[in-house]
């Protein structure tokens, strides 16, 4: 003896959004030039995803303008270890053109873990303003 239920039928559920994919995704990137500076804004992730986004954005940096690279991170919430090798490989890129990369007010996670790996000294870690003067 067998026993169907039968279930009524349900509702479609509404899922929310699904947020922007792709390379790029989730990280914003602001760059102004000031007299002899360039100062570049991060916000958001850099992982996996956002890397290449960083990368370019620091290549074209290397060359286009001239002086050196403040690199704002007061807005990044993280910062995966492909995000890091960007940093560094952007900071040799402008080193051999004689010019630096110094990371300014970097959030939290940022900065313990240029800490932790022992690069802070690398970057020229401040706690200086979080924008680009006007």
């Amino acid at each position: 003896m067998s026993l169907a239920v039968g279930l009524p039928p349900q509702p479609e559920v509404a899922l929310p959004p699904t947020p922007p994919s792709g390379p790029g995704a989730g990280i914003e990137i602001a760059v102004r030039e000031t007299a002899g500076q360039t100062w570049m804004s991060v916000r958001g992730e850099l992982d996996i995803l956002t890397a290449p986004k960083l990368r370019s954005a620091l290549r074209t940096c290397a060359e286009r303008s001239d002086g050196d690279v403040l690199l704002d991170l007061a807005g990044l919430d993280f910062i995966g270890a492909l995000g890091l090798s960007v940093l560094i490989e952007g900071r040799r890129r402008l080193e051999a053109r004689r010019r630096r990369l110094s990371v300014v007010a970097p959030s939290a996670c940022v900065r313990r873990l240029l800490e932790l790996t022992d690069l802070a000294e690398m970057f020229a870690l401040t706690s200086g303003p979080a924008s680009a003067p006007a």
